[in-house]
């Protein structure tokens, strides 16, 4: 709820959220780290982040937090990885355990469109995303998705540029 974007937070706060892997919040300061480093758009940073979030979940047979790990994979996977097997593999994860945001789940099923080559498909999900979006108050967080829908649409644009109008 803070206007404060993920980017901006301080480093000694995330790193403290993730100091203690058996800590019960550990998931959650890996999932900020994710988020804190995807923002700066330093992807290997988040990359590891993301796959400890993704190890830590496969290893919780509880599954309690499954469903918004495999978005965050999927996306990623999709994006920063380029391997779109394996982030269908994640987006079609069972949705068990805390839900993810529908934003970053329409985020995520656009990525993965995009990595297989899906460009129309994909750019009706992110107008999807966006109007949804739109509904949501300003805060740091709704500014950091949107601007993942905008890398995500210009990317879209730059293999499709004269077909797609995302806006």
């Amino acid at each position: 709820t803070t206007p404060v974007r993920p980017q901006n937070w301080k480093e000694s706060w995330v790193m403290q959220a993730t100091s203690d892997p058996e800590a019960s919040t550990y998931f959650v300061g890996c999932y900020y780290a994710y988020i804190y480093h995807l923002d700066r758009e330093d992807s290997k940073a988040a990359g590891e982040w993301l796959d400890r979030i993704l190890e830590w979940e496969a290893d919780n047979k509880d599954g309690v937090r499954r469903w918004k790990a495999a978005v965050e994979g999927a996306y990623f996977e999709a994006v920063h990885r380029c391997a779109p097997s394996r982030a269908r593999y994640w987006l079609g994860q069972p949705r068990t355990g805390i839900a993810a945001d529908p934003v970053a789940e329409l985020r995520a099923e656009a990525a993965v469109l995009y990595a297989e080559n899906r460009m129309t498909e994909a750019g009706g999900v992110i107008i999807r995303a966006r109007q949804m979006l739109s509904s949501y108050p300003e805060t740091g967080l709704t500014a950091f998705e949107s601007q993942l829908l905008d890398d995500l649409n210009r990317r879209i644009l730059a293999v499709r540029p004269a077909t797609l109008t995302l806006r």
